[in-house]
């Protein structure tokens, strides 16, 4: 029972932390002429997206693990 109230706890957040990066991206692409290196900023956006949607699945993964 404890596992798994623990892995609910991990699911909760991760998905907090899938959420927060989704609106730091979101963010950071309506200011990127305001942040200083902006250009540069940007360009490693699609570096966090992609490891953002792998968080996604693996957070998807353990829940058809817990299922």
């Amino acid at each position: 029972m404890k596992n798994a109230e623990k892995l609910v706890g991990l699911d909760e957040s991760l998905m907090d932390l899938h959420q927060s990066v989704q609106k730091l991206i979101k963010v950071i692409n309506e200011n990127a002429d305001s942040i200083h290196r902006g250009e540069e900023v940007l360009n490693k956006l699609p570096l966090l997206d992609f490891y953002n949607d792998d968080l996604m699945r693996n957070i998807q993964l353990m829940r058809d693990k817990m299922a």
